[in-house]
């Protein structure tokens, strides 16, 4: 009888099985279902880095920053070795060459990306962001050849640094991140100078106090205070 039961409750599970595995057939497969993609979305959301739908699913300025930094980069790379090694380990191998590849690949653009998105570039620092980007497209073009060059990296590759070599500014200073950084500063002021009940005198000390933070060397130019003469006797 015991034998009988378990082979019933075997039979019950393996068409619990079957019967899962037909739904998913009749479903489709779904990139998002599987455990590396849903492990490497757990530990976007622990870097606060997420993908904007907005934005075509894709990352905004912000959270490429924070994506490009080594220790988010190390934490991506790795977490693939992990699932692979706790879900799957005959993959393994495959699993850990992909992470080097891409923990490489993250690392050169990374160099590219604050290159040229930072402020002033002398001739020096052109010629740098240009090896670095270099690097990294010849890197990609050898480690994935049967991927596209995306227009953007077409653009990193053939019109970062004319347009460096032109301005001697990054092409950050042209994004709106720089307005949106200038509305939070004066939102923190207003919050700061809230108590001022005259509202062109609270203004008057928000773009008072805002110049002098971007700018402090305007704090030089004030005069010296005036010495009170001692009254004669």
């Amino acid at each position: 009888m015991e034998n009988a039961s378990s082979a019933e409750k075997e039979e019950e599970e393996l068409a619990s099985q079957i019967e899962e595995v037909e739904k998913c057939i009749a479903e489709g497969y779904k990139k998002s279902h599987g455990p590396f993609f849903i492990s490497i979305g757990e530990s976007l959301s622990q870097l606060h880095i997420h993908r904007q739908a907005y934005h075509g699913a894709t990352f905004v300025g912000n959270h490429v920053h924070k994506m490009l930094q080594s220790e988010s980069i190390m934490v991506l790379c790795s977490k693939i070795k992990g699932v692979a090694q706790t879900s799957c380990p005959e993959v393994l191998p495959d699993a850990t060459e992909t992470a080097i590849k891409f923990e490489k690949a993250f690392t050169l653009f990374s160099k590219c990306h604050k290159g040229y998105n930072g402020g002033v570039v002398s001739d020096t620092d052109i010629c740098n962001i240009e090896e670095d980007i270099q690097a990294f497209m010849a890197y990609y073009r050898a480690t994935f050849p049967f991927s596209t060059v995306l227009p953007k990296m077409h653009i990193v590759e053939d019109h970062a640094v004319p347009w460096l070599k032109r301005w001697h500014v990054g092409s950050g200073l042209m994004g709106e991140q720089g307005a949106e950084s200038i509305h939070a500063h004066l939102h923190k002021l207003d919050v700061q100078f809230c108590g001022i009940p005259n509202e062109l005198q609270r203004l008057q000390y928000i773009v008072r106090e805002y110049n002098l933070q971007s700018s402090p060397q305007l704090n030089d130019l004030q005069p010296p205070p005036r010495k009170r003469e001692k009254l004669m006797d």
